[in-house]
């Protein structure tokens, strides 16, 4: 079995490490956080993944750019999420904006792109 609750002690913990020594928008703890949102998701906790992942979402936007790969990784993780609360209508209008960005920057045949179609 799986100790997701662990897991969530730990990268709390590190979350919390990577703000005092980086800042809250620096790529290890965005990274760090769109982890935490990731265990947070698998154990069914979607409302505060989703919390969660709206914030690296804009921190990403705004520290990253909105065509950084990350950014777009942030943004198809926060379309799951929505998808699982059943809010459609958002969760397919990132995907479908991840798409896009991903036509423009990788490539219409990229492995990446084309695994999102």
């Amino acid at each position: 079995m799986k100790d997701y609750i662990g897991a969530q002690d730990l990268q709390e913990k590190v979350k919390d490490k990577y703000c005092k020594i980086y800042g809250e928008d620096h790529p290890f703890t965005l990274t760090c956080m769109n982890n935490l949102a990731g265990t947070l998701f698998r154990q069914g906790n979607y409302d505060e993944a989703q919390i969660l992942q709206e914030k690296v979402l804009q921190l990403s936007k705004n520290k990253l750019g909105l065509e950084h790969p990350n950014t777009l990784v942030s943004m198809s993780n926060l379309s799951l999420t929505l998808s699982k609360l059943g809010n459609f209508d958002r969760a397919s209008s990132l995907v479908e904006e991840v798409i896009k960005l991903q036509r423009k920057i990788i490539g219409e045949h990229h492995p990446n792109t084309l695994g999102n179609l």
